[in-house]
């Protein structure tokens, strides 16, 4: 009978240098992010007010019209930038490579306990990280 090996024992397993190293964060491509995200969502706020404002304008026959698209409009937009934020609050995007060798790590898990592979040397399709 095979014995149950856990994650960090499968990984234990891995010649070095197919094991996972995670990358620092570069701080100039966060400060990047951040200052693309606030622009663009200053803009887009900015865009919006104007189209709000000018459609609500004295005279203007078009309110009828244009509330449902900016109902929509609106909701949408509230929607999706929270299922960004629920997605940056989850840290989903600290580490995006990781999933891609947790992949591997239990692939070679289920070979390791089904028994066909005997050690994880015979392995040759687990990438090798650069670091």
């Amino acid at each position: 009978m095979n014995e149950q090996l856990t994650n960090d024992q499968a990984r234990a397993k891995l010649p070095p240098e197919q094991r996972y190293q995670p990358k620092k964060r570069n701080r100039a491509i966060t400060v990047f992010q951040w200052a693309v995200i606030i622009i663009a969502g200053t803009g887009f706020v900015y865009k919006f007010i104007e189209y709000t404002l000018s459609v609500f304008a004295s005279g203007n026959e078009l309110v009828n019209f244009a509330i449902t698209p900016l109902v929509m409009y609106i909701s949408v937009a509230i929607g999706f930038f929270l299922l960004f934020l629920w997605t940056v609050l989850r840290g989903d995007y600290k580490d995006i490579e990781r999933p891609k060798y947790r992949l591997f790590e239990r692939e070679l898990e289920i070979d390791l306990r089904s028994g066909n592979v005997e050690n994880a040397s015979e392995l040759t399709s687990l990438p090798l990280p650069k670091n």
